[in-house]
């Protein structure tokens, strides 16, 4: 259903049998590392590291803790996307925008429900409600104390 939902707001046209059948092919291909419990250890290559001189550092640097793991990460699904999934690598661009969209509709749909459930805690709450004025009392008072609350 929400698939549904946000293929409709993005305005497109695409085959749920398709993207089921994709995510399907994908999920099989993966079975064997994803049914797996694996753990990793980094501990022969600290101990490499550390006996290596300063120019072998440098030129051999496998150190894991240098790695920036978001640049990693969009490189690992661009990857998955053009090699494993073999697709077109034409839409990543698209794609991006789609994502920063979907991401927006989320923080705005998480915001109001918030938004909404705080309305009603407050509203039949006598505690909630003592607590956020309380809050927005305490709030007033250090703007006031920062000179940055009405100032003459």
């Amino acid at each position: 259903i929400c698939n549904r939902l946000l293929l409709s707001i993005g305005r497109e046209e695409a085959s749920y049998d398709q993207v089921d059948g994709q995510v399907g092919q994908t999920l099989d291909s993966l079975d064997y590392f994803t049914q797996r419990m694996w753990n990793w250890s980094n501990k022969n290559g600290d101990c490499l590291l550390s006996k290596l001189d300063g120019k072998d550092k440098e030129m051999y640097d496998f150190d894991v803790r240098s790695i920036d793991w978001n640049d990693y990460y969009v490189r690992f699904a661009i990857g998955v996307k053009q090699f494993v999934m073999r697709e077109d690598m034409s839409n990543v661009e698209l794609a991006r925008k789609q994502i920063t969209r979907y991401q927006s509709i989320r923080y705005t749909f998480n915001a109001l429900m918030l938004l909404i459930a705080s309305h009603c805690l407050i509203k039949y709450s006598s505690m909630a409600r003592s607590m956020w004025f309380a809050l927005l009392q305490f709030c007033f008072n250090m703007l006031g104390k920062l000179g940055l609350l009405f100032m003459l």
